[in-house]
């Protein structure tokens, strides 16, 4: 159980920076994000990560134990178990793949964070686009993560993966992301950048955020999202994108082709123009020709067809009518 409020003096408090303390005010001080945070996030995340790493070595990350119970009819009844200290997250996932999205579409991935402890936790959320020396984190914790980052690791373009319940966004009249964010700040006592999504995560408390993926082009990018917080210090979490093609071929043709669709008027499609009541004008029906055509989507993801007009007249015009 992580107890801020208890001075912990043994090896076994590997977990978290009580803000009253030196490094607790260290990591207050990079919730400004100030431009060395980088390096004031890896000495403290090393700092705290090496605690655990030993007891591990040590194999003392394991506690056993035996449990004696007693009851009315039996006594002394021995129960043997085993503790396991952990490296606890606050998102269950240590990546996050977007579905292939076509050019100009926006997708977003809903995710929890969660606060697993019995006491509250700081919390601030921040893409590696506005992470200051974004190049440094990312050098720093290659080697920690779990899933690899591509070649191409997204630092530049804001909108590509984006956080979309910060301030620097548009928000619901009734959204608690202000108010969250006025809680922190009461409790440090320091303005926070209303462009990070910032909070106190109270005990077994849960909250959803919002992750946005734009894609440019069709190249894999992958990025960071960067939870800062005084438990573990930092926790990354790999973010995946691409961008998808989209494609339509009727008659195995583009769909934005300039070569017609050809209907064919044989013979006996004429055959009945002799018709003798047809001569008179007492058939009711005209001439009509039906051709089937098969559309493909040629794309890289699905599509609905949501309206089918001819020259801008919904289902028939110019003597043309789509039957089905």
């Amino acid at each position: 159980m992580f107890l801020p409020e208890t001075p912990c003096s043994h090896d076994y408090c590997y977990l978290g920076l009580p803000l009253h303390t030196t490094d607790g005010q260290w990591f207050v001080h990079g919730l400004t994000l100030p431009a060395n945070l980088a390096e004031v996030d890896s000495y403290l995340y090393k700092k705290q990560r090496a605690r655990f790493d030993n007891l591990v070595k040590n194999g003392k990350h394991r506690v056993n134990t035996t449990v004696i119970i007693d009851t009315d009819r039996a006594k002394n009844i021995q129960i043997e178990s085993t503790a396991e200290m952990i490296w606890p997250r606050l998102l269950t996932r240590n990546s996050v793949h977007f579905p292939l999205t076509a050019l100009g579409n926006f997708t977003i991935v809903n995710l929890t964070l969660a606060n697993p402890t019995s006491v509250p936790i700081a919390v601030q959320v921040i893409p590696l686009v506005i992470y200051p020396d974004a190049d440094a984190v990312v050098e720093f914790f290659r080697e920690h993560l779990i899933t690899p980052l591509t070649a191409e690791v997204e630092m530049n373009e804001t909108l590509m993966f984006s956080l979309r319940d910060t301030e620097l966004f548009t928000l619901k009249p009734d959204s608690p992301v202000p108010r969250l964010r006025e809680e922190l700040e009461a409790a440090i006592p320091q303005t926070v950048p209303r462009f990070t999504l910032s909070l106190l995560l109270k005990p077994h408390m849960k909250v959803r955020l919002r992750l946005g993926f734009l894609p440019s082009d069709y190249t894999l990018r992958s990025s960071l999202l960067l939870i800062r917080n005084n438990l573990t210090v930092i926790e990354p979490v790999v973010v995946y994108g691409r961008g998808a093609r989209i494609g339509m071929r009727v008659e195995n043709m583009e769909a934005r082709s300039k070569q017609p669709l050809l209907f064919e008027i044989r013979h006996d499609h004429l055959s009945d123009c002799n018709n003798p009541k047809r001569l008179m004008h007492k058939l009711s029906s005209t001439l009509t020709v039906r051709r089937p055509f098969s559309v493909m989507n040629s794309g890289e993801v699905p599509f609905t067809v949501v309206n089918m007009s001819i020259n801008g007249v919904p289902c028939e015009n110019r003597g043309f009518r789509i039957l089905n």
